[in-house]
């Protein structure tokens, strides 16, 4: 595999890496440091901790010869740690989305079933005497009034049943 196939597999999305190369006597010092984009606000501490994971460097020091034989395989490797740090980004993120969507779809459900309790409240048979005649029963007012006669639900021109 080719070095930029390597350092573009550690890179996500609108991610850039800066490459630095110095050297100390006879050592060479690599360090691979992936730049992130802004965070957005209003990250919880586990997004937080995961974005400090991300931006956590590549670090290698070696002969010329050891870099040679170790840093493909150690920038492969780096790449598949940030690529797995980021599905698990990418799943807390819908777990979250599918989490808010429950709430919502809990708050709708709950909202109507208050509205047809709200109705229902207000639908109550209304208690008749056996003289047919319907009663007021709040306290202390004990008024009777006729009712109009029950139309029967079925046998109607226009009725279903």
């Amino acid at each position: 595999m080719n070095l930029f196939a390597l350092l573009s597999g550690g890179l996500g999305a609108e991610e850039r890496l800066r490459f630095d190369l110095s050297r100390e006597d006879d050592r060479l010092v690599v360090l691979v440091q992936p730049i992130l984009k802004a965070a957005p606000p209003g990250l919880d501490d586990e997004r937080q901790r995961l974005r400090v994971a991300l931006a956590h460097p590549l670090w290698l020091t070696g002969t010329p010869e050891q870099l040679d034989r170790e840093l493909a395989t150690a920038l492969a490797e780096y790449g598949a740690k940030r690529r797995d740090l980021c599905a698990v980004i990418a799943d807390l993120d819908a777990l979250d989305e599918g989490l808010r969507q429950a709430r919502q779809a809990t708050q709708r459900q709950r909202a109507a079933q208050a509205e047809k309790k709200a109705a229902s409240v207000g639908a109550k048979p209304v208690p008749h005497n056996t003289d047919g005649k319907v009663t007021n029963t709040l306290p202390g007012n004990p008024v009777a009034v006729a009712a109009a006669p029950a139309r029967p639900l079925t046998g109607g021109p226009g009725s279903l049943f």
